[in-house]
């Protein structure tokens, strides 16, 4: 992410930082408001969805969750917050807390064309061919996996359950049933 950071606007950056250390669904991302933000908590409400037929409740019961930001992000978003103020007074507009966070250049709220159109350029200007928003909710996953996090608590972080991620990500639990059997296999020496 540091090389996004120094190569990409203040919109961008955000969305991916987000979008990596939370895992949420762009539909999610676009939905948030500057109220669904807890600073002090450091966490962030997920209660609706946002995309081109407008916002809804989200997919499923499980998806209306709240998850806990890293530092990194909050910090970021705090600054974000005071780029989006300063953009704003430049044509005389208030932010607002029931105002939505990631908005283009021309002040409106990013849409999920935005997000398509800023993975298209991200992909080409830094040469990445499997890329898009979906594919960091997957890596997030695999990772806290890998972690060895349990299964349930990145079910309730994803806002899924146990049984969809069990079937979605089966390839990187199977890959810790492998790296559980070498170990094993390396404590325990037949001769």
């Amino acid at each position: 992410m540091l090389t996004t950071k120094s190569t990409e606007n203040a919109t961008r950056y955000a969305i991916l930082l987000t979008l990596t250390t939370t895992g949420m669904r762009k539909g999610e991302l676009a939905g948030l408001t500057w109220n669904d933000l807890d600073f002090k908590q450091n966490t962030i409400s997920i209660a609706k969805t946002r995309d081109e037929y407008g916002v809804r409740s989200p997919k499923t019961l499980n998806s209306i969750r709240t998850i806990n930001m890293s530092e990194e992000l909050s910090e970021h978003l705090k600054s974000f917050k005071i780029w989006c103020i300063e953009m704003k007074k430049i044509y005389n507009v208030e932010l607002k807390e029931d105002g939505y966070i990631f908005i283009s250049a021309n002040l409106e709220p990013i849409s999920s064309n935005y997000i398509l159109k800023m993975v298209n350029a991200f992909k080409k200007k830094h040469n990445v061919e499997r890329f898009s928003a979906h594919i960091l909710r997957h890596t997030f996953v695999s990772i806290l996996i890998a972690e060895g996090i349990a299964v349930t608590t990145v079910a309730k972080i994803i806002g899924d359950t146990p049984k969809m991620v069990m079937r979605v990500f089966a390839h990187s639990l199977a890959d810790e049933e492998l790296k559980a059997t070498q170990i094993l296999s390396s404590l325990i020496k037949i001769k």
